[in-house]
């Protein structure tokens, strides 16, 4: 009928709006294994230091603006869409909520990503996306046939496995270390020399 019809609208817009965020600062991605590699070739573990934690922070800072700004434009997206179906606007605000919590998550997983490219380490990067593919695949099934829900279930298994990816991915970046003698004793924890601290 008119609900469902209007509900598969709405889960397009949903999608759309908050998938826009993803498209528009995917050079986080780029910029970030691009800084995180060229400090890396010159052997400056302060800079690489330095790049990691302003990636990782401007990505959670980044994510969350967004969920924030989803968040306030839920009603003025829907109206300026002309989506007037009261109860399919209600059926779908749970999971447009949901969809831009997972905002956040998103960003962070994809500064992990460049980060561990930039140390170099392709094979990690690849198995990060590849682990949340599989866990995306896996949740969306349990979501929508074992579970038989909705669209918030269907939402839930999204932000579930980003929310996954980005503390792997966390750990990932902590537990690794770029190639080459200056980083033989990397930790990203461990306070930098003055030394490393010069350009």
């Amino acid at each position: 009928g008119s609900v469902s019809y209007d509900a598969l609208s709405l889960y397009s817009l949903v999608c759309s709006v908050t998938n826009l965020a993803g498209v528009v600062f995917n050079f986080l991605s780029d910029g970030v294994s691009a800084k995180v590699s060229k400090s890396v070739g010159r052997g400056d573990p302060g800079k690489t230091k330095a790049n990691v934690f302003y990636a990782l922070s401007f990505a959670g800072a980044l994510g969350l603006t967004c969920a924030a700004v989803l968040a306030v434009l839920f009603e003025p997206i829907l109206s300026a869409a002309g989506m007037s179906n009261a109860h399919a606007r209600e059926k779908v605000k749970s999971f447009y909520m949901v969809k831009a919590l997972t905002v956040p998550f998103v960003q962070i997983t994809v500064a992990s990503t460049g980060i561990l490219s930039g140390y170099q380490r392709m094979a990690l990067a690849a198995s990060l996306n590849i682990f949340r593919c599989i866990l995306s695949v896996i949740g969306t099934f349990l979501a929508l046939v074992t579970m038989s829900g909705g669209l918030f279930e269907l939402g839930m298994a999204g932000l579930i496995s980003y929310a996954v990816s980005s503390c792997l991915g966390f750990v990932m970046v902590c537990a690794s270390r770029p190639p080459g003698p200056a980083f033989r004793d990397w930790s990203v924890f461990r306070a930098s020399d003055p030394s490393e601290l010069e350009s």
